[in-house]
Protein backbone atom coordinates (compact mmCIF):
# COMPACT_ATOMS: atom_id res chain seq x y z
CA UNK A 1 0.00 0.00 0.00
CA UNK A 2 2.74 2.25 0.78
CA UNK A 3 4.28 1.32 -2.42
CA UNK A 4 1.24 2.29 -4.34
CA UNK A 5 0.89 5.53 -2.77
CA UNK A 6 4.81 6.58 -3.44
CA UNK A 7 4.80 5.76 -6.76
CA UNK A 8 1.58 7.95 -7.19
CA UNK A 9 3.18 10.68 -5.84
CA UNK A 10 6.27 10.54 -8.18
CA UNK A 11 3.73 10.51 -10.96
CA UNK A 12 1.79 13.32 -10.11
CA UNK A 13 5.27 15.47 -9.32
CA UNK A 14 6.22 14.54 -12.78
CA UNK A 15 2.40 15.40 -14.14
CA UNK A 16 3.06 18.87 -12.64
CA UNK A 17 6.45 19.66 -13.88
CA UNK A 18 5.67 18.93 -17.59
CA UNK A 19 2.70 21.01 -17.18
CA UNK A 20 4.15 24.40 -15.17
CA UNK A 21 7.79 23.99 -17.27
CA UNK A 22 8.34 27.51 -17.13
CA UNK A 23 8.93 28.07 -13.57
CA UNK A 24 11.76 26.33 -14.06
CA UNK A 25 15.08 28.29 -12.78
CA UNK A 26 17.96 28.66 -15.49
CA UNK A 27 20.10 27.38 -12.43
CA UNK A 28 18.74 23.76 -13.28
CA UNK A 29 19.70 23.83 -16.73
CA UNK A 30 23.64 25.07 -16.31
CA UNK A 31 23.50 25.15 -20.41
CA UNK A 32 21.20 28.23 -19.92
CA UNK A 33 23.19 30.07 -17.69
CA UNK A 34 23.99 33.22 -18.71
CA UNK A 35 27.13 33.59 -16.89
CA UNK A 36 29.36 37.34 -16.39
CA UNK A 37 29.12 40.07 -18.66
CA UNK A 38 31.17 43.23 -18.35
CA UNK A 39 29.67 46.55 -20.00
CA UNK A 40 32.66 49.03 -20.73
CA UNK A 41 31.35 52.59 -19.93
CA UNK A 42 31.76 55.13 -23.23
CA UNK A 43 34.39 57.82 -23.52
CA UNK A 44 33.77 59.43 -20.21
CA UNK A 45 34.25 63.19 -20.16
CA UNK A 46 35.87 63.22 -16.32
CA UNK A 47 39.08 61.19 -15.38
CA UNK A 48 39.22 59.41 -12.29
CA UNK A 49 41.03 61.90 -10.24
CA UNK A 50 38.60 64.65 -11.62
CA UNK A 51 35.65 62.27 -10.05
CA UNK A 52 37.93 61.95 -6.91
CA UNK A 53 38.41 65.87 -6.25
CA UNK A 54 34.80 66.34 -6.99
CA UNK A 55 33.78 64.08 -4.08
CA UNK A 56 36.37 65.59 -1.74
CA UNK A 57 35.12 69.64 -3.12
CA UNK A 58 31.75 68.57 -1.61
CA UNK A 59 33.09 66.29 1.63
CA UNK A 60 35.19 69.53 2.55
CA UNK A 61 32.89 72.64 1.53
CA UNK A 62 29.64 70.79 2.50
CA UNK A 63 27.93 71.69 -0.58
CA UNK A 64 27.46 70.46 -3.87
CA UNK A 65 29.82 71.75 -6.90
CA UNK A 66 28.57 74.29 -8.96
CA UNK A 67 29.36 72.73 -12.01
CA UNK A 68 27.06 70.64 -14.74
CA UNK A 69 29.26 67.91 -17.19
CA UNK A 70 26.15 67.45 -19.49
CA UNK A 71 22.78 68.96 -20.97
CA UNK A 72 20.25 66.76 -19.52
CA UNK A 73 19.70 65.39 -15.88
CA UNK A 74 18.19 61.68 -15.12
CA UNK A 75 16.00 62.79 -12.36
CA UNK A 76 14.47 65.08 -15.04
CA UNK A 77 14.25 62.73 -18.14
CA UNK A 78 13.88 59.13 -16.39
CA UNK A 79 10.02 58.16 -15.88
CA UNK A 80 8.07 55.28 -14.05
CA UNK A 81 10.29 52.55 -13.05
CA UNK A 82 13.39 53.75 -14.65
CA UNK A 83 12.65 56.75 -12.34
CA UNK A 84 12.81 54.86 -9.43
CA UNK A 85 15.62 52.81 -10.11
CA UNK A 86 17.69 56.00 -10.36
CA UNK A 87 16.44 57.32 -7.43
CA UNK A 88 17.47 53.86 -5.96
CA UNK A 89 20.96 54.19 -7.16
CA UNK A 90 21.81 57.49 -6.21
CA UNK A 91 21.44 56.89 -2.53
CA UNK A 92 23.45 53.67 -2.51
CA UNK A 93 26.65 55.41 -4.57
CA UNK A 94 25.74 58.11 -2.44
CA UNK A 95 26.42 55.89 0.64
CA UNK A 96 29.27 53.76 -0.89
CA UNK A 97 31.20 56.95 -1.71
CA UNK A 98 30.87 57.82 2.02
CA UNK A 99 30.83 54.29 3.78
CA UNK A 100 32.51 52.43 1.39
CA UNK A 101 30.30 48.93 0.83
CA UNK A 102 29.94 46.00 -1.33
CA UNK A 103 29.41 47.39 -5.33
CA UNK A 104 26.54 45.78 -6.35
CA UNK A 105 23.10 45.77 -6.82
CA UNK A 106 20.57 43.21 -6.66
CA UNK A 107 17.03 42.92 -8.15
CA UNK A 108 14.67 40.15 -7.95
CA UNK A 109 11.63 38.81 -9.24
CA UNK A 110 8.33 40.92 -8.35
CA UNK A 111 10.67 44.02 -8.59
CA UNK A 112 8.54 46.22 -11.18
CA UNK A 113 11.01 47.11 -12.78
CA UNK A 114 12.73 43.60 -13.43
CA UNK A 115 9.13 42.20 -14.31
CA UNK A 116 8.83 44.66 -17.39
CA UNK A 117 11.68 42.73 -19.38
CA UNK A 118 9.92 39.35 -20.89
CA UNK A 119 10.52 37.31 -23.77
CA UNK A 120 12.95 36.81 -26.24
CA UNK A 121 14.61 40.30 -26.44
CA UNK A 122 14.28 40.60 -22.36
CA UNK A 123 18.14 40.38 -21.81
CA UNK A 124 18.83 43.32 -24.30
CA UNK A 125 16.23 45.67 -23.40
CA UNK A 126 16.89 45.48 -19.49
CA UNK A 127 20.95 45.89 -20.51
CA UNK A 128 19.80 49.54 -22.63
CA UNK A 129 17.53 50.26 -19.69
CA UNK A 130 20.26 49.77 -17.47
CA UNK A 131 23.51 51.23 -18.99
CA UNK A 132 20.57 54.56 -19.79
CA UNK A 133 20.35 54.69 -15.82
CA UNK A 134 23.97 54.59 -15.60
CA UNK A 135 25.05 56.88 -18.10
CA UNK A 136 22.67 59.86 -16.20
CA UNK A 137 24.06 58.63 -13.09
CA UNK A 138 27.33 58.95 -14.28
CA UNK A 139 27.36 62.07 -15.73
CA UNK A 140 24.59 64.36 -12.99
CA UNK A 141 26.89 62.85 -10.09
CA UNK A 142 30.35 61.74 -10.73
CA UNK A 143 31.60 63.06 -7.89
CA UNK A 144 29.92 59.65 -6.39
CA UNK A 145 32.17 57.62 -8.69
CA UNK A 146 35.84 58.04 -7.95
CA UNK A 147 35.80 54.26 -6.30
CA UNK A 148 34.99 52.94 -9.77
CA UNK A 149 37.65 51.40 -12.26
CA UNK A 150 37.73 53.89 -15.24
CA UNK A 151 36.38 53.03 -18.53
CA UNK A 152 33.88 50.19 -16.75
CA UNK A 153 30.25 50.41 -16.40
CA UNK A 154 28.84 47.11 -14.64
CA UNK A 155 28.90 43.56 -14.90
CA UNK A 156 25.64 41.32 -14.69
CA UNK A 157 24.48 38.33 -13.77
CA UNK A 158 21.32 36.41 -14.34
CA UNK A 159 19.00 33.87 -13.96
CA UNK A 160 15.80 33.82 -15.90
CA UNK A 161 12.38 31.30 -16.22
CA UNK A 162 11.98 29.48 -19.61
CA UNK A 163 9.27 28.87 -21.86
CA UNK A 164 8.03 25.33 -22.34
CA UNK A 165 9.86 25.43 -25.51
CA UNK A 166 13.10 26.15 -23.98
CA UNK A 167 13.02 29.71 -24.85
CA UNK A 168 13.80 32.74 -22.34
CA UNK A 169 10.77 34.18 -20.43
CA UNK A 170 11.28 36.50 -17.67
CA UNK A 171 14.21 36.86 -15.68
CA UNK A 172 14.55 35.30 -11.77
CA UNK A 173 16.94 37.59 -10.21
CA UNK A 174 20.00 40.09 -11.64
CA UNK A 175 23.09 41.15 -9.99
CA UNK A 176 24.69 44.09 -10.96
CA UNK A 177 28.05 44.55 -10.01
CA UNK A 178 30.68 47.23 -10.46
CA UNK A 179 34.57 47.03 -10.54
CA UNK A 180 36.39 49.36 -7.79
CA UNK A 181 39.85 51.02 -8.51
CA UNK A 182 43.02 49.79 -7.14
CA UNK A 183 43.23 52.67 -5.07
CA UNK A 184 39.82 51.91 -3.11
CA UNK A 185 39.11 48.14 -3.57
CA UNK A 186 39.26 46.33 -0.43
CA UNK A 187 41.37 43.08 -0.04
CA UNK A 188 42.21 40.87 -2.98
CA UNK A 189 39.39 40.15 -4.62
CA UNK A 190 38.97 37.39 -7.14
CA UNK A 191 38.12 37.49 -11.02
CA UNK A 192 34.60 38.70 -11.66
CA UNK A 193 33.62 38.52 -8.15
CA UNK A 194 31.69 41.45 -6.11
CA UNK A 195 34.13 43.72 -4.99
CA UNK A 196 33.89 46.06 -2.13
CA UNK A 197 35.14 49.54 -1.31
CA UNK A 198 37.59 50.46 1.54
CA UNK A 199 35.40 52.12 3.69
CA UNK A 200 38.68 52.80 5.94
CA UNK A 201 40.23 55.32 3.17
CA UNK A 202 37.10 57.91 3.06
CA UNK A 203 37.24 57.68 6.74
CA UNK A 204 40.77 59.03 6.64
CA UNK A 205 39.33 61.90 4.35
CA UNK A 206 36.98 62.41 6.78
CA UNK A 207 39.62 62.76 9.25
CA UNK A 208 41.24 65.44 7.11
CA UNK A 209 38.40 67.36 6.56
CA UNK A 210 37.76 67.73 10.38
CA UNK A 211 41.44 68.46 11.24
CA UNK A 212 41.08 71.35 8.63
CA UNK A 213 37.95 72.57 10.21
CA UNK A 214 39.63 72.74 13.38
CA UNK A 215 42.71 75.05 12.10
CA UNK A 216 40.35 76.97 10.60
CA UNK A 217 38.32 77.49 13.44
CA UNK A 218 41.09 78.68 15.31
CA UNK A 219 42.52 80.71 12.88
CA UNK A 220 39.46 83.15 12.50
CA UNK A 221 39.59 83.29 16.05
CA UNK A 222 42.91 85.07 16.10
CA UNK A 223 42.92 88.80 16.23
CA UNK A 224 45.14 89.69 13.41
CA UNK A 225 45.39 90.78 10.02
CA UNK A 226 44.84 89.01 6.71
CA UNK A 227 48.63 88.82 5.83
CA UNK A 228 49.46 87.28 9.64
CA UNK A 229 46.61 85.02 9.03
CA UNK A 230 47.38 83.68 5.72
CA UNK A 231 51.44 83.52 6.80
CA UNK A 232 50.20 81.45 9.58
CA UNK A 233 48.44 78.75 7.04
CA UNK A 234 51.26 78.86 5.18
CA UNK A 235 53.85 78.03 8.23
CA UNK A 236 51.20 74.99 9.06
CA UNK A 237 50.49 73.47 5.81
CA UNK A 238 54.20 73.54 5.54
CA UNK A 239 54.81 71.98 8.96
CA UNK A 240 51.87 69.51 8.18
CA UNK A 241 53.80 67.66 4.92
CA UNK A 242 56.54 67.62 3.36
CA UNK A 243 57.05 67.08 -0.52
CA UNK A 244 56.48 63.73 -2.00
CA UNK A 245 59.02 63.00 -4.22
CA UNK A 246 57.69 59.10 -5.03
CA UNK A 247 54.90 60.46 -6.88
CA UNK A 248 56.36 62.50 -9.45
CA UNK A 249 58.34 59.16 -10.73
CA UNK A 250 57.81 58.20 -14.15
CA UNK A 251 57.37 54.48 -13.03
CA UNK A 252 54.91 55.70 -10.31
CA UNK A 253 51.67 53.51 -9.85
CA UNK A 254 50.17 54.62 -6.41
CA UNK A 255 47.08 56.27 -5.44
CA UNK A 256 45.69 59.82 -6.67
CA UNK A 257 46.20 60.83 -3.24
CA UNK A 258 49.26 63.00 -3.17
CA UNK A 259 47.71 65.51 -5.53
CA UNK A 260 44.53 66.23 -2.91
CA UNK A 261 44.49 67.70 0.40
CA UNK A 262 44.32 64.60 2.37
CA UNK A 263 47.41 63.87 2.63
CA UNK A 264 48.00 67.69 4.28
CA UNK A 265 45.25 67.54 7.27
CA UNK A 266 45.30 63.31 7.90
CA UNK A 267 47.87 63.94 10.66
CA UNK A 268 49.87 61.16 9.38
CA UNK A 269 53.61 62.41 9.18
CA UNK A 270 54.46 59.63 6.37
CA UNK A 271 52.18 61.07 3.85
CA UNK A 272 53.04 63.83 1.44
CA UNK A 273 52.10 65.91 -1.19
CA UNK A 274 53.06 67.27 -4.54
CA UNK A 275 52.66 70.71 -5.34
CA UNK A 276 48.72 70.25 -6.07
CA UNK A 277 48.40 68.96 -2.32
CA UNK A 278 49.89 72.29 -1.37
CA UNK A 279 47.72 74.88 -3.33
CA UNK A 280 44.18 72.82 -2.08
CA UNK A 281 45.10 73.14 1.03
CA UNK A 282 46.27 76.34 1.16
CA UNK A 283 43.04 77.65 -0.59
CA UNK A 284 40.74 75.58 1.39
CA UNK A 285 42.11 76.97 4.78
CA UNK A 286 41.57 80.43 3.01
CA UNK A 287 37.92 79.90 2.06
CA UNK A 288 37.34 79.35 5.69
CA UNK A 289 39.14 81.79 7.32
CA UNK A 290 37.81 84.43 4.73
CA UNK A 291 34.01 83.50 3.60
CA UNK A 292 33.55 87.02 2.51
CA UNK A 293 36.17 86.56 -0.33
CA UNK A 294 38.22 89.23 1.03
CA UNK A 295 40.88 88.04 0.41
CA UNK A 296 40.26 86.09 -2.60
CA UNK A 297 42.38 83.12 -3.05
CA UNK A 298 42.16 81.12 -6.30
CA UNK A 299 44.41 77.61 -7.24
CA UNK A 300 46.41 78.33 -11.10
CA UNK A 301 48.24 76.17 -12.98
CA UNK A 302 51.31 76.19 -15.72
CA UNK A 303 54.75 75.87 -16.01
CA UNK A 304 57.34 76.70 -13.98
CA UNK A 305 61.15 77.06 -14.28
CA UNK A 306 64.44 78.44 -13.19
CA UNK A 307 65.68 82.02 -14.91
CA UNK A 308 68.57 80.59 -16.53
CA UNK A 309 68.54 77.14 -16.15
CA UNK A 310 67.29 74.75 -18.74
CA UNK A 311 63.86 72.72 -18.64
CA UNK A 312 60.28 73.71 -17.07
CA UNK A 313 57.79 71.93 -15.22
CA UNK A 314 54.27 72.11 -14.62
CA UNK A 315 53.01 73.51 -11.83
CA UNK A 316 50.56 74.68 -9.59
CA UNK A 317 50.46 77.54 -7.04
CA UNK A 318 48.04 80.19 -5.82
CA UNK A 319 47.02 83.64 -6.50
CA UNK A 320 45.77 85.86 -3.74
CA UNK A 321 43.94 89.35 -4.59
CA UNK A 322 43.44 91.98 -1.33
CA UNK A 323 41.93 95.26 -2.45
CA UNK A 324 42.07 94.00 -6.15
CA UNK A 325 45.97 93.70 -5.89
CA UNK A 326 46.90 90.01 -6.69
CA UNK A 327 49.98 88.21 -5.21
CA UNK A 328 51.72 84.83 -5.73
CA UNK A 329 51.54 82.05 -3.29
CA UNK A 330 53.89 79.27 -3.64
CA UNK A 331 53.55 76.90 -0.55
CA UNK A 332 55.26 74.29 -2.06
CA UNK A 333 58.57 76.16 -2.44
CA UNK A 334 58.01 77.78 0.85
CA UNK A 335 58.47 74.47 2.56
CA UNK A 336 61.90 73.55 3.94
CA UNK A 337 64.97 73.09 1.36
CA UNK A 338 62.95 74.61 -1.73
CA UNK A 339 64.17 77.70 -3.92
CA UNK A 340 62.30 80.37 -2.02
CA UNK A 341 63.07 82.64 0.29
CA UNK A 342 62.28 86.10 1.74
CA UNK A 343 61.16 88.03 4.95
CA UNK A 344 58.88 86.69 8.19
CA UNK A 345 56.12 89.09 9.88
CA UNK A 346 58.87 90.62 11.54
CA UNK A 347 61.23 91.31 8.84
CA UNK A 348 63.93 89.08 9.01
CA UNK A 349 65.37 86.57 5.99
CA UNK A 350 63.25 83.05 6.41
CA UNK A 351 64.25 80.36 3.78
CA UNK A 352 61.25 80.26 1.81
CA UNK A 353 58.95 83.47 2.06
CA UNK A 354 60.32 85.09 -0.59
CA UNK A 355 57.91 83.27 -3.20
CA UNK A 356 54.92 84.16 -0.35
CA UNK A 357 52.54 86.64 -0.70
CA UNK A 358 54.60 88.50 -3.91
CA UNK A 359 53.67 90.92 -6.62
CA UNK A 360 56.51 92.35 -8.84
CA UNK A 361 57.27 95.80 -9.84
CA UNK A 362 55.41 97.32 -13.18
CA UNK A 363 56.43 96.01 -16.58
CA UNK A 364 58.53 93.49 -15.31
CA UNK A 365 56.99 91.13 -17.57
CA UNK A 366 59.39 88.41 -18.40
CA UNK A 367 59.72 88.43 -22.51
CA UNK A 368 56.69 90.89 -22.92
CA UNK A 369 54.50 87.92 -22.33
CA UNK A 370 51.24 89.51 -20.44
CA UNK A 371 51.20 85.75 -18.82
CA UNK A 372 54.85 85.17 -17.66
CA UNK A 373 55.81 86.62 -14.72
CA UNK A 374 59.70 86.45 -12.74
CA UNK A 375 59.53 86.64 -9.27
CA UNK A 376 62.90 87.44 -7.38
CA UNK A 377 63.23 84.72 -4.33
CA UNK A 378 64.99 87.31 -2.71
CA UNK A 379 63.01 89.83 -2.38
CA UNK A 380 59.43 90.25 -0.29
CA UNK A 381 57.35 93.08 0.33
CA UNK A 382 59.94 96.03 -0.08
CA UNK A 383 63.03 97.19 -2.23
CA UNK A 384 65.79 95.38 0.02
CA UNK A 385 67.16 92.63 -1.50
CA UNK A 386 68.39 89.61 0.78
CA UNK A 387 70.70 86.80 -0.42
CA UNK A 388 70.25 84.11 -1.77
CA UNK A 389 68.10 85.28 -4.46
CA UNK A 390 67.29 83.39 -7.56
CA UNK A 391 64.63 84.64 -10.34
CA UNK A 392 61.69 82.44 -11.01
CA UNK A 393 59.28 82.24 -13.87
CA UNK A 394 55.71 81.47 -13.77
CA UNK A 395 53.69 80.55 -16.96
CA UNK A 396 50.00 80.20 -16.98
CA UNK A 397 48.49 77.72 -18.98
CA UNK A 398 45.68 77.99 -20.98
CA UNK A 399 42.62 76.84 -18.82
CA UNK A 400 44.13 79.39 -16.17
CA UNK A 401 43.84 82.05 -18.46
CA UNK A 402 40.39 81.23 -19.42
CA UNK A 403 39.20 80.90 -16.28
CA UNK A 404 40.36 84.19 -13.63
CA UNK A 405 41.15 87.58 -15.93
CA UNK A 406 42.44 90.13 -14.64
CA UNK A 407 43.17 89.06 -11.19
CA UNK A 408 46.11 87.04 -12.50
CA UNK A 409 48.29 89.98 -13.37
CA UNK A 410 50.87 90.31 -10.28
CA UNK A 411 52.07 93.88 -11.54
CA UNK A 412 51.95 96.07 -8.34
CA UNK A 413 49.40 98.73 -8.46
CA UNK A 414 48.72 102.08 -6.87
CA UNK A 415 46.62 101.76 -3.61
CA UNK A 416 42.99 102.30 -3.81
CA UNK A 417 43.05 103.36 -0.27
CA UNK A 418 45.36 103.78 2.63
CA UNK A 419 43.96 102.38 5.48
CA UNK A 420 42.66 104.94 8.15
CA UNK A 421 43.47 107.48 6.28
CA UNK A 422 39.45 108.93 6.31
CA UNK A 423 40.70 112.32 5.08
CA UNK A 424 42.73 111.29 2.30
CA UNK A 425 45.37 113.25 3.02
CA UNK A 426 47.76 110.24 1.90
CA UNK A 427 48.47 109.34 5.65
CA UNK A 428 46.70 108.73 9.23
CA UNK A 429 46.91 111.19 11.33
CA UNK A 430 45.76 112.44 14.45
CA UNK A 431 42.49 113.99 12.61
CA UNK A 432 42.03 110.61 11.48
CA UNK A 433 41.94 108.89 14.85
CA UNK A 434 39.36 111.46 16.32
CA UNK A 435 37.25 110.41 12.84
CA UNK A 436 37.65 106.76 14.20
CA UNK A 437 36.64 107.95 17.72
CA UNK A 438 33.93 108.89 16.89
CA UNK A 439 32.25 106.19 14.72
CA UNK A 440 32.98 103.80 17.75
CA UNK A 441 31.77 106.28 20.01
CA UNK A 442 28.29 106.09 17.74
CA UNK A 443 26.62 102.48 18.63
CA UNK A 444 24.58 102.31 15.78
CA UNK A 445 27.53 103.21 13.17
CA UNK A 446 27.75 100.94 10.07
CA UNK A 447 30.76 101.19 7.50
CA UNK A 448 28.40 102.04 4.43
CA UNK A 449 30.33 100.21 1.96
CA UNK A 450 33.35 97.57 2.09
CA UNK A 451 36.23 100.29 1.21
CA UNK A 452 35.15 101.70 4.54
CA UNK A 453 35.25 98.50 6.42
CA UNK A 454 38.16 98.15 5.43
CA UNK A 455 40.15 101.71 6.54
CA UNK A 456 38.38 100.56 10.11
CA UNK A 457 38.36 97.35 10.86
CA UNK A 458 42.51 97.03 11.10
CA UNK A 459 42.61 93.56 13.30
CA UNK A 460 40.41 92.24 10.50
CA UNK A 461 37.61 90.45 12.38
CA UNK A 462 34.75 92.16 10.43
CA UNK A 463 33.77 94.76 13.35
CA UNK A 464 34.60 98.42 14.09
CA UNK A 465 35.52 98.47 18.04
CA UNK A 466 37.67 99.42 20.27
CA UNK A 467 40.65 97.26 19.37
CA UNK A 468 40.59 99.32 16.12
CA UNK A 469 41.11 102.35 17.95
CA UNK A 470 44.35 100.76 20.10
CA UNK A 471 46.11 99.61 17.12
CA UNK A 472 45.37 102.78 15.08
CA UNK A 473 46.49 104.84 18.60
CA UNK A 474 49.82 101.95 18.39
CA UNK A 475 50.80 103.14 15.13
CA UNK A 476 50.65 106.81 15.60
CA UNK A 477 52.48 106.83 18.56
CA UNK A 478 55.33 104.85 16.86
Amino acid sequence: MFLKKTISAVLTVLFLLAVFQPVVFAEEAPVRQSGYELFSAPEQNMTQKEREELYLHRLFYGIEPSFSTFAVHGSELLHGEEKRIYSTLQAKFRNIAENGGVASFTLSEGDAYLDQFRGANAVEELQASFKKIMLYLLNDHPDLFYWMKLGTLYGMRYGYYQTPQGTFDHFASVEFSFLVDASYVKGNPAPNAVQEVDGSKIARAKTAKENAQQIAAELRMLSCDEFQKLYLMKEIICSMTEYNQDAIQQNYNGTNDPWQMIYVFDGDPKTGVVCEGYSKAFQYLCDMVFPYNEPSCYCVSGLMSMVGQPGSSPHMWNLVTIAGQSYLVDVTNCDAGTVGGGLDMQNRYVPGNGLFMRNIPRGNVQAGENHSYCVTTGKAFGNQAYLPSSDVLYQYDADTLSLYGDCLNLEAKTPEYIPFDFNENGQPDLADYETLKQRIANLDYRPSSRKELLQSDLNRDNVVDAFDVALLDAMLQN
